[in-house]
């Protein structure tokens, strides 16, 4: 159901707003659940699917890497500091692209492909991808790379198979003492017994059910 001020307009199973020029945006106000007020450039389209609501941000490439740039690192860091993760953020969503493509678009805005809440507000972020536009982290064979990066990694990374299927051969365990003194080097979750024990009987059937 689509209304503006005074009006309804009707009802639809899809709608686009497009922007009337280059430097034209949106705002979205979540209402359920309520949450803050982002704005993004680009078009906005809307459409239903899976009894659900889709938004989709079809945004030039540099808007987006500045808007999962501020996303995933905040504000108020060098320039230098985001020259770096915009060309790493940069590469990572190009290697992903259609990571979605089967529910109609290519990237969520969550962790699972990269955080995207908004276009940003710190003018250094925007200055910094502006300086390294274009540019990209490829291997040997001009592939691009698995860039993944982390808010901590404890004092140490590890290898890739260690989390992910394969070995890459950049993407080697290695220690680093940076983190440590940072927030978030050291957290703890706590599980329940039986929770525990249930997980473990069935990812890896140990151990046996009779097992106290």
């Amino acid at each position: 159901l689509v209304k503006t001020p005074g009006d309804t307009l009707g009802t639809f199973r899809q709608l686009l707003l497009k922007p009337r020029e280059e430097s034209g945006n949106f705002k979205v106000k979540p209402i359920t659940p309520l949450s803050g007020t982002r704005r993004y450039f680009g078009s906005l389209e809307i459409k239903t699917g899976n009894q659900q609501l889709y938004f989709i941000n079809t945004a030039d490439l540099e808007y987006y890497v500045a808007g999962v740039v501020e996303s995933e690192s905040g504000g108020y860091r060098a320039k230098e500091f985001y020259k770096v993760q915009a060309i790493l953020c940069r590469t990572y969503g190009l290697n992903h692209l259609g990571r979605h493509v089967q529910e109609g678009y290519e990237l969520c805005d969550g962790t699972h492909c990269q955080v995207y809440r908004r276009v940003p507000t710190d003018l250094l972020i925007l200055e910094a991808v502006k300086e390294t536009s274009g540019q990209v982290l490829v291997d040997a064979q001009l592939n691009l790379i698995t860039a993944a990066f982390h808010s901590n990694c404890g004092g140490n990374t590890v290898n890739s198979e260690d989390v992910w299927a394969s070995p890459v051969s950049y993407l080697r365990g290695v220690r680093d003492t940076f983190c440590t003194p940072m927030r978030n080097a050291n957290w703890q979750r706590k599980i329940a017994t039986e929770d525990w024990l249930g997980y473990l009987r069935v990812k890896h059937k140990f151990p046996a059910a009779d097992t106290n």
